[in-house]
C-alpha cells in the first residue's frame, strides 16, 4: 500500500500512526506503572474492570487446561499443533551454533556461543 502513496502521503500516514501511538501510551502508561508497582493485585483489578475477569488468580490449573483443550475442535487443535511445530522448527534453525575450523596453515578459527550475564539496549524513541 505504501508503494502507491506519494512520499507526502506516506509522511502524513506515519505521523497519524505516531500520534495514535502517543495517545495509547498516555492511556496505558499509568496502568503499566501500577502493575509494576502492585503486581498481580493491580493486574487482577484491571482484568476485572476491562475484561470482566472473574477468577481469583491468573494461573490456570492443569485440570482446567485439559478440560478447555477437550472442548476445542479437533481440526483447530491440529492446526495449532502444526503451526507450533513449524514455528519451533524455524526458530531452532535460527539458533547460533558453535563451530571450529582450521585452515591449510593450521590457523584455528570459529565461533563460541555463550549466554550473557547482562544486556543493555538503546532503542531510539522507545520503539
Amino acid at each position: 500500500m505504501i508503494r502507491i502513496l506519494s512520499s507526502y502521503q506516506v509522511g502524513r500516514l506515519l505521523a497519524r500512526k505516531a500520534a495514535r501511538l502517543s495517545e495509547a501510551e498516555a492511556v496505558v502508561r499509568p496502568i503499566l506503572d501500577d502493575v509494576r508497582k502492585r503486581g498481580d493485585k493491580a493486574l487482577l483489578e484491571y482484568a476485572r474492570r476491562f475484561d470482566s475477569f472473574d477468577r481469583r488468580s491468573v494461573p490456570v490449573g492443569e485440570r482446567e487446561l485439559r478440560a478447555a483443550e477437550a472442548r476445542l475442535a479437533r481440526e483447530f487443535r491440529h492446526a495449532v499443533e502444526t503451526a507450533a511445530a513449524n514455528i519451533r522448527a524455524y526458530a531452532i534453525k535460527q539458533l547460533p551454533k558453535e563451530w571450529m575450523s582450521q585452515n591449510g596453515s593450521g590457523l584455528r578459527f570459529g565461533q563460541i556461543v555463550r549466554p550473557l550475564d547482562t544486556v543493555a539496549a538503546y532503542i531510539p524513541a522507545g520503539r
